[in-house]
């Protein structure tokens, strides 16, 4: 999975994720490691998670979800 953080922009996309499935994006302050559901949750609290979104796509890695940190969320 590849994650970027545009500079010029208020956006995250997760790319290369499994297609047509239903997921979210989490964010946190800072890197931790903790077991969480059979892998490991490398996110420190307190979390912010976007709702759950259907990554859409094709083939085995086709999907991609995405987050606007537009005003509404910065001023929440």
């Amino acid at each position: 999975m590849l994650v970027a953080i545009f500079s010029t922009a208020t956006r995250l996309v997760a790319v290369g994720v499994l297609a047509t499935k239903n997921g979210l994006l989490i964010w946190g302050v800072g890197a931790t490691a903790l077991p969480f559901g059979g892998g490991t949750l490398c996110v420190q609290s307190p979390l912010g998670r976007t709702p759950v979104q259907n990554s859409g796509g094709a083939g085995p890695c086709g999907g991609a979800c995405t987050f606007a940190f537009d005003q509404a969320f910065m001023a929440s």
